[in-house]
């Protein structure tokens, strides 16, 4: 089932979730993956540009996990997968925002797994290094990048959204029943 919904829009945010749970029942695993890396220089950040940022990459987090709890208690659990990313932890120039919002969602995470730990439901972040999508293959790998890239994840092969995948699927199964409140990292090694 694909529902789309501007997840900038915290009605239609929630509007997604009712649609889900209406056809399907509660929710019991939320992977909140949405994004935009897009590069921007600080000194051309105004206050618009800076609000959008956050509405894509942090502020959907919190309302889809404040949609998706009631249905996760009725349950008797569940599991909230956050998305973060490397550079709220490397040398990353050239995406203040992004990696400001990167951040706060690792925050997010903390709090709200030890908020509703009572309740069964686990919340943890994956942190993804350099992931070859699509999109990073088409719009910023180059010669240059991937020295650097070289220069710094241990592992020499790229990753892969199935290497992030994998992670996601451990954390969302009972496997994991035991882990909340943790940031996973799957960066090859980034040092």
């Amino acid at each position: 089932m694909f529902v789309e919904a501007d997840v900038r829009d915290v009605a239609e945010v929630r509007a997604a979730v009712e649609e889900v749970t209406d056809r399907l029942g509660p929710v019991s695993i939320l992977v909140n993956n949405a994004a935009n890396d897009e590069r921007h220089d600080s000194a051309t950040v105004d206050e618009a540009y800076w609000d959008n940022a956050i509405a894509v990459n942090l502020k959907h987090h919190f309302f889809a996990i404040q949609a998706v709890v009631p249905g996760m208690r009725a349950l008797g659990g569940g599991s909230i997968v956050n998305l973060g990313s490397i550079s709220a932890h490397a040398d990353f120039v050239g995406l203040p925002a992004y990696v400001t919002s990167k951040a706060g969602i690792e925050g997010l995470t903390r709090t709200l797994a030890r908020e509703f730990g009572p309740d069964r439901i686990r919340v943890n972040c994956v942190i993804p290094g350099w992931v070859f999508t699509e999109r990073q293959l088409a719009q910023l790998v180059t010669p240059e990048t991937l020295a650097k890239l070289d220069q710094v994840q241990s592992l020499k092969d790229n990753i892969m959204p199935a290497d992030v995948a994998r992670m996601v699927l451990w954390l969302a199964a009972d496997d994991s029943a035991m882990c909340t409140g943790q940031k996973w990292i799957v960066d090859g090694g980034w040092m």
